[in-house]
């Protein structure tokens, strides 16, 4: 393909020069089929390195040990973002995307992309917990509820307001904000009265640890 759109040009150019002035040769360029320079563009642009698929796997290795430094300081707004930075989700359509390929260079560099996620998300789950935290906290303020962390590995959430006294049915509230401790891979949340109230309603969750690539 990429031979007949070169030649298809080269054709037109060499008439053009053997019937034509400078002049002419230039209107008749002007005038070689749209579909050609589409093509032979798109062929350009899938050669660039930027598009080359060892070096944006070399990229990501390379962007994931910096961002275990300096995630601290630029952490996502949203609970969708935390999700998608903490499970590395850029980094999971490039696994996907070497997957099948026989290239040994490939397959090398993303089994070191691989190793490298493990790393970052042991790193990036705990902090983003945290950070998930603080948004909750500053939302539910406004509500009197108070958001706490614990755990060794900032796994455990507990919500601490008159709407969890013991008459009242969590599960609601649970269901809220169950998709968002599965994927963030929160072990526990805890529904309290008040804080040090001995009744507490908790709800276990069946999370990955933080190192496994899903």
């Amino acid at each position: 393909m990429t031979k007949k759109i070169v030649l298809e040009i080269l054709l037109v150019a060499v008439i053009a020069g053997g019937s034509q002035s400078c002049d002419e040769n230039t209107s008749v360029m002007a005038k070689i089929p749209q579909h050609s320079e589409k093509l032979l563009a798109e062929l350009i642009k899938k050669n660039e390195p930027a598009t080359d698929l060892k070096t944006r796997l070399t990229a990501a290795i390379t962007n994931l040990r910096s961002r275990e430094k300096d995630d601290q300081d630029d952490l996502p707004d949203t609970p969708e973002e935390m999700i998608d930075r903490a499970n590395c989700k850029d980094e999971n359509f490039l696994l996907d995307e070497s997957a099948n390929s026989q290239d040994k260079k490939i397959v090398y560099l993303a089994e070191q992309l691989k190793k490298e996620m493990e790393t970052y998300q042991s790193v990036s789950f705990p902090k983003i917990r945290k950070h998930f935290q603080i948004y909750l906290k500053e939302i539910d303020s406004h509500i009197n509820i108070d958001v706490l962390l614990s755990g060794s590995r900032n796994t455990e959430l507990t919500f601490i307001g008159a709407p969890y006294a013991p008459e009242e049915d969590t599960k609601p509230a649970m269901d809220l904000i169950n998709d968002q401790v599965l994927a963030l891979r929160f072990k526990t949340i805890n529904f309290m009265w008040v804080p040090h109230d001995a009744h507490c309603t908790s709800y276990k969750i069946d999370s990955p640890a933080d190192g496994v690539i899903q």
